[in-house]
This record gives C-alpha cells, sequence and structure tokens, in this order.
C-alpha cells in the first residue's frame, strides 16, 4: 500500500512542480514600459509583489495537499470513499471555494488573483482525476 500511495504522492509532487513553475510564467508575462509614469510603475511594483505572495501561497499548498495522499495509510480513511476523497482532493477543493468566495464578496480582480484561481482549478481537477485512479487501484486489489 505504502508503494501506491508513495507512488500517487510523487506524481502529485511533479505535477505540483510544473503548475508551479507554469503560474510563475504566466505571471511573468506581465508588461512593464519605461514609459510608464510613477503611478503605473508603482502599480505594476504591488502586483509584482502581490503576484509573488500568490505564488509561493500557491506552492506551499499543493505541497501541503500532497502530503496529505499518507493519510489512506490509515485503513479505515482508505476505506471510506469520501475521506479517501477528502485526503486527495479536500484542500484544493476549500482553496477553490475560498477564491471564488473572495473574488465575489470583495470583487477582487487583479490578473494575479484571477490567474492563481485558474491554475488552483486546474490542480484540482488534476487531483480528481489521481483520486479516481487512485480508487480504481485500490478497488482492484
Amino acid at each position: 500500500m505504502l508503494k501506491i500511495i508513495f507512488k500517487y504522492w510523487a506524481i502529485n509532487l511533479l505535477i505540483s512542480l510544473v503548475l508551479f513553475v507554469l503560474y510563475r510564467i504566466v505571471m511573468a508575462q506581465a508588461y512593464y514600459s519605461d514609459k510608464m509614469g510613477f503611478y503605473e510603475k508603482f502599480i505594476f511594483f504591488v502586483e509584482a509583489i502581490t503576484g509573488l505572495f500568490y505564488s509561493a501561497l500557491y506552492l506551499n499548498v499543493m505541497l501541503c495537499s500532497s502530503l496529505l495522499f499518507y493519510l489512506n495509510l490509515i485503513k479505515k480513511i482508505r476505506e471510506n470513499y469520501l475521506l479517501s476523497f477528502i485526503t486527495f482532493a479536500g484542500t484544493p477543493v476549500a482553496v477553490v471555494v475560498y477564491l471564488i468566495i473572495a473574488i465575489i464578496i470583495s470583487k477582487i480582480t487583479t490578473p494575479s488573483f484571477i490567474t492563481l484561481l485558474v491554475f488552483s482549478i486546474l490542480y484540482q481537477i488534476i487531483t480528481t482525476i489521481e483520486f479516481i485512479n487512485f480508487r480504481k487501484r485500490i478497488s482492484s486489489i
């Protein structure tokens, strides 16, 4: 069982790192010009710092989420479909719900925040697919 969970954890870790690199590449595509005024440069700087914060937060959430896979070593969790799902996709679902609520309530529509939401949804979809494959693998044992 440890080998199966380790395999899914390693795959998730690699996917997390790839998504993080893609996220940083997307965030680095911001437009900067020497013709910007002081205010535009200041806003660009604040947006860049915010993007760095979001990317660090994104990486930490993905890494912590992938560590929860190991809770499936506990037989009660592994045998319960809902608890097993929570170990795989619970944290990404919670983050996506939080980001959507933050957008609705505070109307945050900065490009870095929207990019964070898109990549969080993408990560959540990938972990759900991993969970489905994991359940198929577990049921065949």
